[in-house]
């Protein structure tokens, strides 16, 4: 990827923190957890998709503009730091991990270009940088690729009524004169997502409102079927926050590959002659074709995909679900299993230069401000997190794990009985 180089007034990205965390602070205002559904109807939306059991999805007309807002209700059992972690992103190869996964075949590039400040020790979660990424828009072959320039600001807080609070914000129009890449039209993003966790109830609740103008040739009532289709796979992103996690810690490693084996090692399935195996990246073993989780991975390429599909096993799987919820991120090794009306288009359809970062000497500036009271955000529509209700998906997959062997447990003994015993 050939970027120009971007050096930024540390003055101006100051100026631009402070816009943002406003806000930030004003949706915060706005929407305290126990009204959010009462101020989505006051403030024009309409409800879109409402299902028993999954999150509410409601669109607006935008202000000059015949794109749609998206906004997006829901509680989810997910930890506030395992959200963070699906989001948190502050370093090239983790970050192109990440939309590696989200885009999956459409995903082309991205790049972290300029840091402000990333975590410290009194926000783990706080990140204000620059951030660019190229895809392809899902269902639209015909048309050319997209990418974006945006600020990201994210981070944890806490609102008035002393709720944990992850806030998250993008934001492209500051970078509205970036230079214009060849063969890419530049779409333009705006985007607020508030996490707040609800510790007497055990949930968090999350509203996220997002918009996207893609430009060029896309007819706006194509796009906006795109909207709702990027939020109803968002419901997926449990299972994009353990593919995240198991792609990132086995970057830098050499894959593993066993040359004995007959046995799968997660079902104990017997592999014969006209049975694929696998082995799985992370630890290496034998593994049936039902028992693969192919997981996208980024590599350098200028001819799409930009990606690869690595193979691994369930066990290694569900085994970075267990350990995320301890202190280990490592899969298993092969012995052990693993607003007042509130919109976002007054500068997103119309960007102007003034509110553009102009590039000036190098410097990264060193964001200390705020440290006692952090503020924080993040993600575009592309990004829409709705994530499983009731049950958790990877404790019900070992479930079906152990019952898979027990099965074939039990089918090996039966063949092995004499048939006088059988009959």
């Amino acid at each position: 990827m050939d970027l120009p180089p971007l050096n930024l007034d540390p003055t101006e990205c100051h100026r631009i923190q402070l816009e943002m965390k406003a806000t930030i602070d004003a949706f915060m205002e706005h929407n305290p957890p126990k009204a959010r559904e009462s101020n989505a109807l006051s403030d024009g939306f309409k409800v879109y998709s409402h299902k028993r059991g999954a999150a509410k999805l409601y669109t607006r007309r935008a202000e000059n503009s015949s794109l749609n807002e998206v906004l997006i209700l829901d509680t989810t059992p997910m930890a506030l730091n395992d959200i963070a972690d699906i989001y948190y992103s502050d370093s090239n190869d983790v970050f192109r991990v990440e939309m590696a996964i989200l885009y999956d075949d459409h995903f082309l590039d991205a790049a972290i270009l300029h840091t402000s400040f990333a975590k410290s020790e009194f926000d783990a979660y706080q990140w204000f940088g620059v951030k660019y990424k190229k895809f392809n828009i899902t269902g639209t072959t015909f048309a050319d690729s997209r990418d974006a320039v945006y600020f990201e600001y994210m981070g944890m807080t806490y609102d008035k009524y002393g709720n944990r609070t992850l806030f998250l914000m993008r934001d492209s129009t500051y970078m509205a004169s970036f230079p214009a890449q060849p063969r890419s039209v530049r779409n333009f993003i705006k985007a607020v997502y508030l996490f707040t966790e609800l510790a007497s109830e055990n949930v968090v609740d999350t509203i996220q409102l997002a918009f996207s103008d893609p430009s060029g040739s896309i007819p706006s009532f194509i796009f906006n079927k795109q909207l709702v289709r990027y939020a109803s796979a968002a419901s997926r992103m449990p299972y994009y926050l353990q593919q995240k996690r198991l792609v990132v810690a086995c970057l830098g490693t050499r894959p593993r590959r066993m040359t004995e084996g007959r046995i799968c090692s997660s079902c104990n399935a017997k592999i014969n002659g006209f049975k694929a195996r696998y082995n799985c990246r992370a630890c290496g073993d034998v593994v049936c074709g039902n028992c693969i989780v192919a997981i996208a991975r980024p590599i350098a390429s200028k001819i799409p995909p930009a990606i690869v599909k690595d193979d691994y096993c369930k066990c290694c799987f569900v085994g970075v679900s267990s350990s995320s919820r301890g202190n280990s991120l490592s899969p298993r090794s092969t012995s052990a299993p693993m607003s007042k009306k509130f919109s976002f288009t007054d500068r997103a359809t119309h960007p102007s230069e003034g509110n553009s970062a102009s590039p000036t000497p190098s410097s990264s500036s060193s964001g200390s401000q705020g440290h006692n009271n952090p503020h924080f955000l993040q993600e575009d529509i592309n990004c829409l997190y709705i994530p499983d209700k009731r049950n958790d998906p990877f404790k019900q997959m070992q479930e079906s794990l152990e019952t898979q062997k027990i099965l074939v447990s039990k089918m090996k003994e039966r063949l092995n009985k004499p048939a006088y015993l059988t009959s």
